[in-house]
């Protein structure tokens, strides 16, 4: 947690922890680049594109993006 409170949400995803490698590259495509952008979708939009992990980095991105 105390990670998460370094981060702010204009940091790009790639900063985000446990999002690995390939995850921002992917997300990018939907024009999805910093933690700010990647916590204003919903829960089911995010499981559309990653599944269920995407839901526990999104709980992540919103930590930070409040």
């Amino acid at each position: 947690m105390e990670l998460l409170a370094k981060l702010s949400p204009k940091h790009p995803l790639s900063a985000l922890p446990g999002i690995g490698r390939h995850t921002p590259r992917a997300l990018a495509k939907y024009g999805i680049q910093t933690i700010g952008q990647f916590a204003c979708f919903t829960e089911t939009e995010i499981m559309s594109l990653l599944g269920g992990s995407g839901v526990r980095l999104l709980t992540s991105a919103r930590t930070i993006a409040r």
